[in-house]
């Protein structure tokens, strides 16, 4: 039933939702809120003072008046209304909710979105038709309950950040005061596992350039990812290495291929390298490093000229390597352009199409899932890069990757199912089940 109220509340939304939004919304990922950013933080630009604010617990803390005014009469307001009182039921005890989103509700992820729909217009943010900034001091970047406002001053960055601490209150919402900041460009912001900074650059013409690359904190836990799975893996042979290792490293580097990311790729192939040695003197601690080397290493992949690619010889399957992945720039969404409109089929249909073309295995799981991420309940080919989620997380479990364990996911909603931060966190406790 909420499948069907979201699909009939959707579209006249997405009619009305600001260009600025990015985050559970058909047809926009994560990658085009970094696009935006990258535009707004040229150095020829002078918004150059960021907001970068985290809202406290924003799903759990949803004011339902204020939301329920919001959507108005629309079809399925009556639902949405008791979906919102119903509360939930933890360990066989009902907790009643004042405040939030449905819990798991597949319509959670729009009705928050709603619930933050206007921050543009409280900003005073105007643009044109086609949704192009035309005047103003600031411009806002907003993927779900993760935003940064760009500003000219570090004085109007307060201003509006006591602006906006009004306009949430009123929605029953509040700014993290812990982790709302306000930097200059020069001095950097995270924001969807990406850094953003401007870096002086005597030689070029604007005197520094931007760069946009892994956020320190992403690659630490890529690194204790991988670093986790390797001590899972020691004494099994090099295919289940391969099998087990390639996805993440295929995700991780597709997610950040859209920023400068090619030194951080080379540093985490040499980081790699280092646990295959280790793992190879683990599994033959009585060889030589040439016997070793022999077994391990060579030209697996006949498409590079490079000798030291790891992998299983008897079968020819290699370990991939970061740094293999080309960095390539995302095509920021047009505006304010819906998949719902008829006349942008076409545009859509060539977004997909360059976003995602499935190996099998992918496929066959997006088949079963009928397309939908089961994190956000959005469709999984919105240009977001793809995520295996394993369900039960105990290493050795032998049923760890049959299919039925796994689910596709959007790379920011596995995120989120780690870091606790999700519109729907029944769902995310239902994906965390360990074994």
């Amino acid at each position: 039933m909420q499948a069907r109220v979201k699909n009939a509340l959707e579209p006249q939304w997405e009619a009305r939702f600001e260009s600025s939004s990015f985050g559970f919304r058909p047809g926009r990922s994560a990658h085009d809120a970094i696009s935006s950013i990258f535009l707004l933080a040229n150095p020829k630009g002078v918004k150059k003072w960021i907001l970068d604010a985290d809202i406290k617990g924003a799903f759990d803390n949803i004011g339902h008046e204020p939301l329920l005014e919001s959507v108005g009469k629309a079809p399925g307001h009556g639902l949405i209304k008791q979906w919102l009182k119903a509360g939930y039921v933890d360990g066989g005890i009902k907790h009643e909710t004042s405040a939030g989103t449905p819990q798991g509700g597949i319509i959670s992820p729009l009705l928050a979105n709603i619930a933050l729909h206007g921050m543009e217009e409280a900003l005073g943010v105007l643009r044109t038709k086609h949704a192009g900034t035309i005047k103003g001091p600031r411009a806002v970047v907003r993927y779900a309950d993760d935003f940064v406002v760009f500003c000219e001053s570090r004085e109007d960055a307060e201003r509006a950040k006591n602006e906006l601490s009004g306009w949430l209150k009123d929605r029953g919402l509040e700014l993290s005061e812990e982790k709302t900041q306000i930097v200059h460009i020069s001095e950097g912001f995270d924001f969807l596992g990406f850094n953003v900074r401007q870096y002086k650059m005597p030689g070029s013409k604007r005197g520094c350039k931007l760069h946009i690359k892994p956020s320190k904190a992403s690659v630490q836990k890529i690194r204790d990812t991988l670093k986790q799975e390797w001590r899972s893996m020691r004494g099994t042979h090099a295919g289940i290495v391969i099998t087990k290792l390639n996805p993440i490293i295929r995700g991780w580097s597709n997610y950040f291929r859209i920023g400068v990311s090619a030194r951080t790729f080379t540093k985490l192939d040499h980081w790699m390298f280092t646990r295959t040695f280790r793992w190879t003197k683990f599994r033959h601690p009585n060889k030589s490093w040439q016997w070793v080397k022999d077994k391990y290493w060579g030209r697996l992949n006949k498409r590079r000229e490079d000798n030291w690619v790891f992998g299983d010889k008897q079968t020819g399957g290699y370990l991939l390597k970061f740094s293999w992945t080309k960095i390539e720039r995302h095509t920021l969404v047009r505006g304010k352009a819906s998949p719902d409109d008829a006349s942008l089929n076409r545009y859509w249909e060539k977004r997909r199409r360059k976003a995602h073309a499935l190996p099998p295995t992918r496929l066959k799981m997006a088949r079963a899932q009928q397309w939908t991420c089961p994190v956000c309940g959005g469709h999984l080919l919105n240009g977001e890069d793809l995520q295996d989620h394993h369900m039960i997380l105990n290493h050795e479990n032998q049923d760890r990757d049959d299919l039925k364990n796994r689910r596709l996911v959007h790379y920011v909603c596995h995120r989120q199912i780690h870091g606790g931060n999700s519109a729907r966190p029944n769902v995310v406790k239902e994906l965390l089940r360990e074994g």
